[in-house]
């Protein structure tokens, strides 16, 4: 665990050493208490400080089965994590997973199988929960620059869009006022790079989805289509330092490709989801390649859950307020044939987003290169103590308001629909290929 706690101290930015041992201990630490054991599925939020912005956690972990999640003893100062963080945080599996929102029919994606976004989160509230109970201050390097309070990136996959889409795309932001991400699949937009090369000149990030639209089990086919798909962009001009793997996946191989070929970032929700910037740490070896994660639900997703357009709109609107009230990073994705097909859905959800008070609206390139300065020690000190929450600098102090929003939720109705994903999707290669197929074929009607 100690490595594991080591890069997510590093991640927070913490400022000085917390006094956190003999008081935080998880599933691997002995700790000596009388609590049934068995496998988690899921750890469910409860209205507690400690699940403050706290989502439902997928787990399918052995641990501690505590009646109310986590173990959590003011009096003791002491709160036990009814999981192993290692096994959690290392583990690189891909599984489909419900998103819990919609009157009949949850939609869902392929992504990490452990959530662990939310585990991180978890874990800073029982940091900074301990750190109340000693009455001592918590200090870290806040997430962002210049006072803003959350940020908003929005990225596109390029994956099979008529040129026509790509155009009506580029259309939408720039009547809405943003640039966005654009992850270029090389080889069926050879003929467009020229164009892609005019928009990072406007200020668009450009950056590499692939060359062919695959992510191969093996190191040699993952350099050869890498490697292609980046020199077809940089032979217009266009400088590659990002990556976003088809279909979100990812694999060891994967990010030993990207460390060798020089990129700096990569954002693959089979990895991570809904969770801060971090380097992965895969087998125990970590890679330099700073993981972007994002929200993975795409329209195509909502809409075979049979989402409308307005219900679309609620259900993005909800996720902004859920991320902005607890002041986490906010990053959506999808493709230029959806923007062409809804276009009002996106400026709606954009113009939304924008309307957020200190909200910094910028790209991942832009992003990345923020996190490098505050790995740096650049930025405001987030202070939380018993008076509240201010972000400080050299020259002022400021009390800033946590929403602190809880997950809203029907548990007897998650717990019947998430019960039965596996048996309902079985295979995950042949829903995958299925899902690629029904892409394909719209594609050419």
């Amino acid at each position: 665990m100690n490595q594991i706690l080591s890069d997510l101290l590093k991640t927070e930015g913490l400022l000085k050493p917390l006094p956190i041992e003999n008081h935080l201990f998880d599933f691997d630490a002995h700790f000596p208490i009388k609590a049934k054991k068995g496998k988690i599925k899921f750890l469910f939020p409860q209205r507690k400080e400690i699940f403050s912005g706290v989502g439902i956690i997928d787990l399918e972990k052995k641990g501690f089965l505590f009646k109310e999640g986590v173990y959590e003893k003011e009096e003791e100062v002491k709160i036990i994590l009814p999981f192993s963080l290692k096994e959690s945080l290392l583990d690189t599996k891909v599984k489909p997973r419900f998103f819990y929102f919609h009157p009949r029919k949850f939609p869902y994606e392929f992504v990490s199988a452990v959530s662990k976004g939310e585990i991180k989160k978890l874990l800073f509230n029982a940091l900074r929960q301990i750190c109340l109970w000693q009455d001592i201050e918590y200090q870290h390097l806040w997430y962002y620059p210049k006072n803003f309070l959350s940020v908003f990136i929005f990225r596109l996959d390029t994956d099979f869009a008529r040129e026509r889409e790509i155009k009506i795309t580029h259309q939408i932001l720039r009547e809405v006022g943003i640039n966005a991400t654009w992850f270029i699949n090389s080889k069926e937009h050879k003929r467009l790079i020229p164009f892609f090369a005019h928009l990072k000149k406007e200020g668009e990030d450009i950056q590499l989805h692939c060359y062919a639209h695959n992510l191969f089990p093996d190191y040699q086919r993952n350099y050869f289509n890498i490697k292609k798909g980046k020199e077809l962009l940089e032979e217009k001009g266009i400088e590659v330092k990002g990556f976003a793997s088809p279909f979100g996946l990812f694999n060891q191989f994967l990010y030993e490709v990207l460390s060798d070929l020089g990129f700096s970032f990569s954002s693959e929700f089979g990895l991570s989801y809904d969770d801060l910037p971090f380097y992965p740490r895969i087998e125990d070896k970590k890679f330099p390649i700073l993981q972007i994660p994002i929200h993975p639900m795409c329209v195509g997703r909502l809409l075979e859950a049979g989402f409308n357009e307005k219900t679309m709109i609620t259900y993005y609107k909800n996720y902004i307020d859920w991320r902005y009230g607890n002041r986490l990073p906010i990053i959506i994705y999808d493709h230029p044939h959806r923007l062409a097909q809804f276009p009002n859905l996106f400026k709606e959800l954009i113009n939304y987003a924008k309307s957020k008070e200190r909200i910094w609206l910028t790209t991942m390139a832009r992003f990345y290169q923020w996190w490098k300065e505050r790995e740096q020690g650049e930025g405001q000190i987030h202070i939380i103590n018993r008076e509240g929450e201010y972000l400080k600098d050299r020259e002022k102090e400021e009390p800033i308001k946590r929403l602190s929003l809880y997950f809203p939720s029907n548990l007897s109705k998650i717990k019947g629909i998430r019960n039965g994903i596996i048996p309902n999707l079985r295979l995950k290669a042949k829903s995958m290929l299925w899902k690629v197929n029904r892409y394909l074929k719209g594609r050419t009607q």
